[in-house]
């Protein structure tokens, strides 16, 4: 029997693939996109308001293949209304065409009839009912019910625990995996080296395709804290946006009160939500973040790089957050923040004096403060070598105060990078006035 699987964006594959994007698969007839299409809007075949009169006729007739197209089709329509409303929206309308298909023999709407028991759809979960019928499709040598044996076997569900059968099934089929559940399972094979050597890229890619379920989550989140580059390296080959999906980890572990919860795991979810697009997160999700560094800085160790770099996603974050819509008083805070941050970065310092000079506070617009971190964004990126000792010149830091060497120091080194500024002696006294 030539088995064919659905995938969801409507594209008919002959592949097997998992992904993290839906809870299950059904198995049938190719379906479509333009057969959806057709059909939702068909007057002739009016699918979705289809009704047990029509079923039984169907039925009657043994008309396995409308029976099947019926269910898919319902199948496909909750998948797209999901896009919209979340999984919620899968109601199992297709559980009782694929209950009668089943009836008349069809080994394929057997296996779709225990997915619909094993995962509660349009039915009451019934992992007993389900695994017998995963059981009887074994006996007709129906491979794909292997997965699902596997999986029940090493888990322990419904019957006793058994590793190394359920392990041994499940790589029997392991080039035909349907279910994000199996995935599951040969992550934590895969982790755990039974069976097979222990591989820690591959058990990425299943805990990655089956996480859609929330331990996955957990045990990704546990090998990014090992090994950050190889998880990320094998995420990459699936296009993945990596802030994005590990805010999401982080949110379950964080939220979930039986999980060990170190103060890293709350740091760095601060610093990934103050990573992220500022317009891609709520005000709630901003707050959050800021409360859990302002908790959390002192209690992680942290480079001076990385110090420095997260003090300025603080204050950025804290000034954005406050703007025009919040307290003065906190913008006022994250110029601080920022201008300590900026002391060392070219970069922060284009930034800063960008916010200097446009703010439309008027207690933080400030253009001798804009061109003095002009002038130190233009240090740092041609002269590193005399900054130090300019400033230390003008604040008489590490070496005795003396503003004319101060003063030919500066211009010498200002003039090399532009000699046709017209405000130099403006910028230098700012400079000085700022210190």
């Amino acid at each position: 029997m030539k088995n064919k699987i659905i995938f969801f964006l409507f594209i008919p594959l002959s592949i097997q693939i998992c992904s993290s994007q839906v809870p299950f698969w059904f198995i049938g007839n190719e379906f479509t996109n333009n057969d959806y299409k057709t059909l939702k809007s068909s007057y002739k075949y009016d699918y979705r308001n289809a009704g047990e009169g029509y079923l039984k006729r169907l039925t009657k007739k043994q008309n396995i293949s409308q029976l099947k197209k019926i269910g898919l089709f319902h199948y496909y329509d909750e998948l797209k209304n999901s896009e919209k409303h979340g999984y919620a929206a899968l109601k199992g309308r297709s559980f009782k065409w694929f209950e009668a298909a089943s009836s008349l023999g069809d080994l394929e709407s057997k296996y779709n009839l225990g997915v619909h028991y094993n995962m509660g759809y349009g039915t009451k979960t019934n992992h007993t009912k389900a695994f017998a019928i995963f059981q009887n499709l074994e006996k007709d040598n129906f491979i794909q019910a292997n997965e699902y044996l596997g999986y029940y076997y090493y888990y322990g569900l419904t019957i006793s625990k058994d590793i190394n059968k359920g392990a041994s099934l499940l790589l029997s089929v392991e080039n035909h995996i349907l279910q994000p559940t199996s995935c599951l399972a040969l992550g934590d094979i895969y982790s755990k080296g039974h069976l097979v050597k222990k591989d820690t890229v591959k058990a990425i890619e299943y805990y990655y395709k089956s996480a859609i379920y929330d331990r996955p989550k957990i045990e990704l989140l546990d090998l990014w804290y090992i090994n950050k580059e190889k998880v990320t390296k094998v995420l990459e080959q699936y296009n993945v946006n990596i802030n994005k999906n590990l805010r999401s980890w982080y949110r379950y572990y964080l939220s979930n009160s039986s999980l060990e919860r170190r103060p890293e795991l709350y740091y760095d979810y601060a610093i990934i939500l103050l990573e992220s697009p500022y317009s891609s997160r709520s005000d709630e999700e901003t707050q959050k973040a800021l409360d859990l560094y302002k908790e959390y800085k002192n209690k992680v160790q942290k480079t001076n790089k990385d110090t420095n770099t997260h003090k300025w996603l603080y204050g950025w974050n804290l000034y954005q957050k406050n703007y025009l819509r919040g307290e003065p008083s906190l913008a006022l805070k994250a110029m601080k923040f920022m201008c300590d941050a900026a002391e060392n970065n070219s970069e922060y310092a284009r930034e800063l004096s960008n916010i200097y000079r446009s703010s439309a506070y008027a207690f933080i617009k400030d253009i001798d403060s804009a061109n003095y971190w002009d002038l130190k964004a233009s240090f740092f990126e041609n002269s590193d070598s005399n900054v130090p000792l300019i400033l230390g010149y003008i604040s008489g830091n590490g070496v005795g105060k003396n503003m004319l060497k101060a003063y030919q120091l500066t211009k010498s080194t200002y003039s090399s990078i532009n000699k046709d500024h017209k405000d130099f002696n403006n910028i230098f006294f700012s400079l000085h006035k700022t210190l």
